[in-house]
């Protein structure tokens, strides 16, 4: 039986709450603590991170885990903290024949692993289903990529025929890891980009509708705890 050499415990965390918000990009981070009027914000490992209260509960927020390396090292560190029940909110990309809008708010349904993402994290498995959340439920497949930059045409029209209609870089590793080794674990995404009918990447992060959608997102958050 191998034994791993390093684990998180050992790094002496700040312990957190058992109900947990992972935002992976910092901004939307930012923004978040803002709108729910946060606690002081403190680094956590590589990431950052506050605690705000809604009714009796205390949530604790962290952010800033742009990619599945360093959103499993998050993970690892605040299940190792406390952490049981996690949300995560972040950005997806449209892959689908029929693009998706940026600014939509969607709960994926199922996540797949078609690049060997998972063998970084000991798992063969290829799809994982997740828990939605119904008031942005959508029937969307999902899947993970080390790097958006190694897609070309022929990868997305594969994926296509596999209905599979959005694509990120963390949100499959990271349910596999957090539902392996704490409670629940539920993605909550704004499309942002697509690629069109030409097969080209249309970036919408400066529009108006992907800013009204990480508003929309964003204060959701704030009560998906308290339903």
């Amino acid at each position: 039986m191998n034994q791993k050499i390093i684990s998180p415990k050992e790094f002496n965390l700040a312990p957190i709450n058992k109900s947990v918000i992972l935002i992976i990009n910092l901004e939307h981070f930012y923004q978040f603590h803002r709108l729910v009027e946060g606690t002081k914000i403190k680094s956590f490992g590589p990431s950052k991170k506050f605690n705000f209260e809604i009714g009796n509960r205390i949530i604790s927020v962290i952010g800033g885990m742009i990619g599945a390396p360093l959103a499993i090292i998050t993970a690892e560190n605040a299940i190792s903290s406390g952490g049981v029940d996690f949300v995560c909110f972040g950005t997806v990309g449209s892959i689908a024949k029929d693009p998706i809008q940026p600014g939509t708010c969607i709960s994926p349904k199922m996540g797949y692993d078609k690049t060997g993402i998972l063998k970084d994290y000991g798992s063969d498995q290829k799809q994982m289903d997740f828990i939605t959340t119904e008031d942005f439920f959508k029937p969307v497949n999902l899947i993970s990529l080390n790097s958006i930059y190694q897609l070309d045409i022929e990868m997305i029209k594969e994926f296509q025929n596999s209905d599979i209609g959005l694509m990120d870089m963390e949100i499959t590793a990271l349910g596999y890891v957090i539902t392996k080794k704490a409670n629940s674990f539920r993605p909550l995404l704004i499309v942002s980009d697509y690629i069109d009918k030409n097969y080209s990447w249309v970036n919408s992060y400066s529009t108006e509708n992907f800013k009204s959608g990480i508003e929309k997102g964003l204060k959701y958050l704030k009560f998906i705890f308290n339903t």
